[in-house]
């Protein structure tokens, strides 16, 4: 049987957001920042999930509090050395944990891919990766292997339990 495209049950208002408004989410900790821009971007209501759930795995996992533990520099030098890994590193366990965020929640944990895949070959995207975030390739193929993991998870009849969240790895 054909299966329907998934459908947006948060539409956005007319005229809200121009073709030109940046595509943004934000995590400090507590709260999570959506814009507008972010809602447009995405055609479904899984993929805008997708994009949450990487924000709300950043302040499960404490991200902000264990980079400044660390004393990293959010300013200019994050941009370089143990600055751009420690913020790299946050990026990939926010990836992987949003996978297992999206299964519990009921979504299509292929719903990351399919965001980061389309927010990688955006128009108008930056020229230069910054080195503070996986390349959208890596990173496609990280949330398709975590995904993977999840499925068989559920072909074996085992619960699904993110393993970042026993034990998330030091930052290094």
């Amino acid at each position: 049987l054909p299966t329907a495209a998934p459908k947006r049950l948060l539409s956005p208002p007319t005229g809200a957001a121009g073709m030109g408004t940046p595509v943004l989410a934000v995590a400090d900790g507590r709260m999570i920042l959506v814009n507008q821009g972010l809602v447009d971007f995405s055609p479904d209501d899984a993929e805008l999930a997708a994009a949450i759930a990487h924000e709300l795995a950043h302040n499960i996992l404490r991200h902000r509090a264990r980079l400044d533990a660390a004393g990293v520099d959010r300013g200019l030098a994050k941009q370089f050395g143990r600055n751009a890994r420690m913020f790299k590193q946050t990026e990939i366990e926010a990836d992987r944990l949003s996978v297992w965020l999206l299964a519990g929640a009921g979504y299509d944990p292929s719903a990351a891919a399919r965001f980061w895949s389309r927010f990688g070959q955006r128009k108008g995207r930056p020229m230069f990766q910054a080195s503070t975030h996986p390349s959208w390739r890596d990173r496609v193929a990280a949330l398709e292997a975590e995904a993977a993991t999840i499925a068989a998870a559920r072909m074996l009849g085992r619960p699904l339990h993110p393993p970042l969240i026993d034990a998330p790895p030091p930052l290094e």
